[in-house]
């Protein structure tokens, strides 16, 4: 029941020794209340004046009061920790979003990524003020009753220590029974967020072609099967929970029988026996409260576990080591390049060489691996395997360096519009770009229509929730930030295309033929039409680079190359 990713946060043998440091001191208060309030009252019982219980009630008194005090002393300290603890876990989860971007979204889906981020890290939160604390009593609560039970009547501490690994080991398989279906329920929430935002997302084109109602009727499906896990967790924790409280008060009763048999043989007196009778279910009492908020916390523990699975995705920050700028007589060299994902390979042994201004074509079916090396050229992940060498300089093992970053620009089939005004969107990479410069990459790149219909020209928002766009505008947009700064003299097009008509692919060629003056240009495609503009293909057939060389040398003398051609004129999907 207890999750070794606790012993993973920052501080937490201090915090640990500082929580059983309260612990300890918590025992302590209420074994003197269990003392005084015993002793006072066989002491009134046996016919005393109220005077002689008057020092025994003060005792019970002042331990109540330190018990209250102690309470609120870890409940202050243990927020504080859990506070820290979410801001450095959401400090850390928005820069892992930060530094890989989409690859980290689309491996968990972006519903999910924003869930951790907001919903995820507060379950954490909560999750630590919940089970620190209490992991922490029972662990220290029942040994130090226990063994005041044992001093003062050693048949009952014997009856509690025989019952204790029992009750713990009964918490343990239904703990687990809990902690799987919390499992299917939190997959279930995964699912069903990132098939709602999914939906949401690609509704204009299921309303285009009349399929709405069969994805909505999905998502009622799939919340269904959300609801219906929930439910099996919470019937399965409330099961667990009558479980243990009925244990519990059956080990109570066990004891208590014990004390009054042997009260009336008069093998014990009222003293020992009342003290024990008090303690016994304070004894039981921190392994009944970890279990009862067991299956609330479970929801914490899955929202950790995903978060460290996110923040683990990405190795190490971005280097601040200084990359050469890339020029006219630059080179990079890939030598047996090869990336994995979950084990599976999705490019292998890739080796090529891009120099200065080249523009390169990366050409494939779909999933041949176009994307994850465009994705390893622009520095959003690190390989598996194979070197990178910048200008015949040491073999880099990544090419995540903030001073190569600073130089790419990649551009995919969806550009991100923020919920921003168009100038802002526009200057994303300079914003100290002047409004001369502005307004010339603007009608450079066919965007002055889109200005002249806009209400608050550059001052007008845009994107989700503002003003919408066009794909052929949003892809504009993208090309004039890469305008806009000078430093992006490396450009890498993941088929920025792929989804818009011929017609207007025909219209925006003009102005990405713009873009790759002067830049190393690599470009994914399967329009053909593109080839005429590029200098070198590299052909890639499932991970492999198969073939490459010019248009015309692939043409006359590459098979794959051939047979890729003669498919997609055919009509065929790539």
């Amino acid at each position: 029941m207890f999750d070794k990713a606790i012993f993973k946060l920052p501080h937490i043998h201090r915090t640990l020794a500082i929580l059983v440091l309260l612990a300890m001191m918590e025992a302590a208060c209420i074994l003197g209340e269990a003392f005084g309030l015993s002793r006072a009252l066989v002491a009134l019982w046996e016919g005393g004046a109220f005077e002689d219980a008057l020092w025994n009630l003060s005792l019970f008194a002042c331990s109540f009061v330190c018990v209250r005090i102690t309470l609120d002393l870890r409940e202050s300290f243990i927020s504080s920790y859990a506070l820290k603890c979410a801001r450095g876990t959401r400090k850390d989860l928005f820069g892992a979003l930060f530094q890989t971007g989409a690859p980290l979204a689309q491996r968990f889906g972006t519903a999910t990524s924003a869930a951790m981020a907001l919903e995820g890290v507060d379950k954490m939160k909560e999750y630590l003020e919940l089970v620190l604390p209490k992991l922490v009593n029972m662990m220290v609560l029942p040994l130090a009753f226990a063994l005041a039970i044992a001093c003062a009547d050693w048949v009952s501490g014997v009856i509690v220590i025989i019952l204790l690994p029992s009750m713990v080991l009964l918490m343990v398989l239904i703990g687990k029974t809990t902690a799987e279906k919390s499992r299917v329920q939190h997959g279930a929430f995964k699912v069903m967020s990132n098939h709602f935002i999914d939906s949401v997302r690609g509704l204009p084109t299921l309303a285009t072609f009349a399929v709405s109602k069969t994805y909505a009727d999905r998502v009622y499906e799939v919340s269904e099967r959300f609801r219906e896990a929930t439910m099996k967790m919470l019937k399965s924790a409330q099961l667990s929970g009558a479980v243990l409280d009925l244990f519990a008060t059956l080990a109570i009763a066990a004891v208590s029988i014990m004390l009054g048999l042997r009260l009336i043989d008069g093998s014990l007196t009222l003293l020992p026996a009342l003290f024990v009778l008090i303690l016994a279910p304070e004894f039981f009492r921190p392994i009944r409260e970890y279990a009862s908020d067991y299956h609330a916390s479970l929801d914490g523990v899955n929202s950790l576990h995903t978060i460290e699975s996110m923040i683990a995705s990405v190795s190490v920050p971005p280097s601040t080591k200084t990359l050469l700028s890339w020029n006219g007589s630059s080179t990079l060299e890939l030598e047996g390049v090869s990336q994995t994902y979950e084990g599976i390979p999705v490019l292998s042994g890739v080796t090529a060489s891009l120099k200065g201004y080249a523009r390169i074509g990366v050409v494939g079916t779909s999933g041949s691996g176009k994307s994850t090396l465009l994705r390893l050229l622009a520095g959003l992940e690190d390989p598996a395997a194979g070197t990178f060498m910048l200008d015949g300089q040491e073999a880099l093992t990544t090419l995540r360096y903030e001073s190569w970053e600073e130089q790419v620009a990649y551009i995919p089939q969806d550009p991100m519009i923020f919920h921003a005004s168009l100038r802002e969107n526009l200057t994303f990479y300079n914003p100290q770009a002047s409004d001369e410069h502005l307004h010339a990459v603007i009608e450079k790149l066919g965007l002055s229509e889109l200005l002249a219909q806009l209400p608050q020209g550059l001052d007008t928002l845009i994107g989700e929730g503002a003003r919408g766009l066009s794909g052929g505008q949003a892809q504009r947009i993208a090309l004039a930030r890469v305008l806009l700064d000078q430093r992006k003299r490396i450009v890498l097009f993941d088929e920025p295309t792929a989804h818009l008509d011929i017609e207007t692919e025909i219209e925006l060629k003009q102005a990405m033929v713009e873009v790759m003056q002067e830049r190393l240009v690599v470009f994914a495609t399967h329009r053909l039409h593109w080839l005429d503009t590029l200098d070198y293909l590299l052909v890639l057939e499932e991970g492999k680079l198969v073939e490459q060389g010019t248009t015309t040398q692939l043409l006359e003398s590459a098979t794959h190359f051939a047979t890729l051609v003669r498919a997609l004129r055919g009509g065929e999907a790539a």
